[in-house]
């Protein structure tokens, strides 16, 4: 009876697992374009202050944050995270990616989100994931490589891009 139920379970978690794969529940570009253009001048003064605090990198917003993130200014960063629906922040040198959304479970998974490069995005610095720049929509374009580990960006304005990573 309990390897019945068991394989029971398994059988439901691999269909909800399964459907929860499409792409209804990503947020759609336009959703994402019109969401930045509103809070634009936020997104800016976000940009400046992660770029301006020394100790600010690759800090997850997500679990605990307050101890990884001491030395910045708490409330202005909870205020922010509320405000831009934020999940994760990551700083790297000259850019910085703003995860929104993310959707998977181990063995798959997708992030969008909003990426900001300092120069030119055909500097690419992170060759794990291969990555391109397209005018299209970002999952359709993902879709259409078709590849592991791949990212796309779309350019918003300026040095702001949206970007879809998809690892499977």
């Amino acid at each position: 009876m309990i390897r019945k139920i068991f394989i029971l379970f398994i059988f439901i978690s691999i269909i909800i697992s399964c459907h929860s794969k499409n792409q209804s529940q990503i947020p759609s570009d336009k959703e994402m374009i019109d969401s930045f253009l509103l809070r634009e001048n936020e997104f800016n003064s976000f940009k400046e202050y992660i770029f301006n605090d020394s100790g600010f990198k690759n800090y997850p917003l997500v679990r605990n944050f307050k101890d990884s993130l001491k030395i910045m200014n708490l409330d202005y960063v909870k205020k922010v995270k509320e405000n831009l629906n934020i999940i994760r922040v990551y700083k790297i040198d000259d850019y910085i990616e703003i995860t929104t959304f993310e959707k998977g479970n181990s063995t798959w998974g997708i992030e969008k989100g909003y990426y900001y490069k300092k120069g030119k995005m055909d500097d690419f610095e992170d060759n794990y994931n291969s990555e391109k720049v397209v005018e299209g929509d970002l999952w359709e374009e993902c879709r259409k490589i078709g590849e592991n580990n791949f990212t796309v960006y779309k350019n918003i304005k300026g040095n702001w891009y949206l970007f879809l990573r998809y690892d499977k």
